[in-house]
């Protein structure tokens, strides 16, 4: 790994800096200089979109790129319907509780 040097010498070549990654990313990583992310293929919720993408841009603005699979449905839906979902992407997100609800299955009787 190449340390991030924020005052390199004159002449020197910025090292190229790369992050591969699958769907982990949304719940493992925290690097503050990430500035661009290829999507490739819609993740399987809203949220989980959300949640990834949000890594990019958080010290300047970011730019993530979607690629989508013309022969997957949910992909070609996403492309139909891009400049929507994405102007309402935060009513999209599915509700989701961090524990039972005190009316669940897990109430005691």
């Amino acid at each position: 790994m190449v340390p991030f040097v924020k005052d390199r010498p004159k002449g020197d070549r910025p090292p190229i800096d790369v992050l591969l990654a699958t769907s982990m990313i949304a719940v493992g990583v925290d690097v503050p200089r990430l500035g661009m992310m290829v999507v490739a293929n819609q993740p399987k919720s809203s949220a989980e979109y959300v949640q990834a993408t949000s890594r990019i841009g958080r010290r300047a603005p970011g730019l993530v790129f979607t690629v989508f699979n013309w022969a997957r449905p949910r992909d070609l839906s996403h492309y139909e319907t891009f400049e929507h979902f994405h102007a309402t992407i935060y009513r999209q997100v599915e509700h989701c509780r961090s524990r039972p609800s005190p009316t669940g299955p897990w109430t005691a009787a």
